[in-house]
């Protein structure tokens, strides 16, 4: 994601620095952990609320 840079500087030095490419704003936003669903398509916040609603059924 960063990019290598170099610069001269008036001393006649060179040196290397870092930086953010200049389309860094349009990367999109990472997948959550939370988000990515399982082998059976499921996510974690999706088996959890399911497993909340039997566990309420059962009660009643």
């Amino acid at each position: 994601m960063l990019e290598r840079r170099t610069i001269v500087l008036a001393d006649g030095s060179v040196r290397s620095y870092f930086a953010l490419p200049p389309d860094y704003q349009d990367f999109p936003t990472p997948i959550r952990p939370l988000d990515i669903p399982d082998e059976f398509g499921f996510s974690p916040g999706t088996l959890s609320a399911c497993l909340g609603l039997l566990l309420a059924a059962a009660a009643s």
